[in-house]
């Protein structure tokens, strides 16, 4: 296991054996351009409808990351998304969104190091693990 499935998996426990899936893997492809999650754009949206724009731009931007309850995070993804994340992973609605709150400040962050959203969308699915990989 590397450096980052340690600290990924210390934050949110995604690695652990509970669950089908790999967390991580089902995040990224939410995100990724060529994924049918709903990509950075989707995510940018929902949050701004939901009046939470503040909490994933301080992911985006460098510094610290605001936090987001689980509860809150649920109710700016959406029921449905939390639900097909969850049935990716095996975990449960509520295991999930927890699991969601702690690691996905962290992933985007991770995605945006110059602090800012890239113009074209964060990439594909292998650019995608290749830059949580630190390649």
């Amino acid at each position: 296991m590397g450096l980052l499935d340690s600290v990924i998996g210390a934050l949110s426990g995604v690695r652990s054996t509970s669950g089908s899936g790999d967390m991580l893997n089902v995040v990224l492809q939410m995100l990724a351009n060529d994924g049918e999650g709903i990509g950075i754009d989707g995510l940018v949206e929902r949050f701004k409808d939901s009046g939470m724009s503040s909490v994933l731009e301080s992911w985006i931007a460098r510094g610290s990351n605001l936090p987001i309850s689980a509860e809150d995070l649920q109710r700016v993804l959406g029921t449905e998304t939390v639900e097909e994340i969850a049935q990716q992973a095996g975990l449960s609605r509520r295991v999930t969104a927890d699991r969601l709150s702690q690691m996905l400040p962290f992933v985007i962050d991770k995605l945006t190091p110059h602090g800012r959203l890239p113009a074209n969308g964060l990439g594909d699915l292998g650019q995608l693990m290749g830059r949580m990989a630190g390649r």
